[in-house]
């Protein structure tokens, strides 16, 4: 892994880019790409980890991603000698003591107190007097406390609905019913009935206009070619894993950007010829519609052509 990590340093300082500028691209926690450079994964929580960051980091840096991880499991399957294994468990014993010392240790919590034992009072014996309970009120107090309360409560209660039903009783008098018409005699003739004007066809809604075509070829080397059965092309690319550098050419070979992307782009021409480092998280639309370009890894030379200028 330290062939691996140190292929990674170096493509990154030739490119000029610190470890902070990786953090904020790629989403990698600083650490753990110093863990990757270093060859020291086993500061990263898990194989599948592994595998992901160093996939991402060397899409990043314009390397095979995929093929760095073939040959991380190459490697990590290969039997190490003797003396590889005394360093192997060396470095695991000391990435096991950075983790235990940046971990806190736990408090440990007081035992909770027990609760006092009940001591009951000793009785008294003997022949000495005794003094006699205080009785409560009996049963009949409390029927009658209970009754006082009810009366209390329903007493307004029933005065209240009383007065309700007396306003509803005296409200005001319907108003007088409106008189039936009379029914036309049968010797009157029937009135005219004016014939329905006939309803106005609607208007058909114009026809939609026709999607354009696109199509996609098969990489032939770094080389992709995308068509589209319209003209002018409009080229709208966002990236949603980071912000790759690339280079944007138009058809007559004229440079219209050359720089690392800080943001969706897009562009309008009869062609374009772009150069991208590496196309994880790249969702292209042409003219409105999606392109799904099913392209891995990178570098590739992507070619939009319009058939029409054709």
């Amino acid at each position: 892994m330290e062939e691996i990590g140190r292929r990674l340093r170096e493509a990154r300082v030739a490119k000029g880019i610190t470890l902070q500028e990786v953090e904020e691209e790629t989403r990698i926690r600083k650490k753990y790409i110093e863990a990757l450079e270093s060859g020291r994964t086993v500061l990263i929580p898990g194989e599948v980890y592994v595998k992901g960051f160093l996939r991402t980091y060397g899409n990043f840096l314009g390397l095979d991603g995929e093929a760095l991880v073939q040959e991380y499991k190459e490697r990590k399957n290969r039997p190490a000698a003797p003396e590889e294994d005394g360093a192997i468990s060396a470095e695991v014993r000391t990435a096991e003591a950075e983790v235990a010392a940046a971990s806190p240790a736990e408090p440990r919590t007081a035992p909770a107190p027990r609760p006092p034992a009940f001591v009951q009072a000793p009785r008294r014996s003997g022949r000495g007097r005794t003094k006699r309970r205080q009785r409560g009120p009996g049963p009949g107090v409390y029927i009658a406390r209970r009754i006082l309360v009810s009366l209390i409560v329903i007493l307004p209660l029933a005065g209240l609905g009383y007065w309700l039903w007396s306003q509803q009783a005296a409200g005001p008098e319907p108003p007088p019913s409106e008189p039936v018409a009379q029914q036309p005699s049968s010797e009157s003739p029937p009135p005219a009935v004016e014939p329905e004007p006939e309803p106005e066809p609607e208007p058909e809604p114009p026809p939609e206009p026709a999607k354009p075509v696109i199509t996609v070829g098969k990489p032939v080397g770094d080389e992709v070619d995308i068509t589209i059965s319209a003209s002018p092309i409009d080229l709208h690319m966002d990236f949603k894993q980071g912000f790759p550098w690339l280079a944007v050419y138009s058809a007559s070979g004229e440079e219209l950007f050359s720089a690392k992307a800080s943001g969706p782009l897009s562009f309008q021409g009869d062609g374009f010829r772009v150069r991208i480092g590496f196309v994880a998280g790249l969702e292209i639309t042409l003219n409105g519609e999606p392109v799904q370009h099913g392209l891995e890894g990178g570098p590739y030379w992507i070619n939009f052509k319009s058939e029409k200028s054709e």
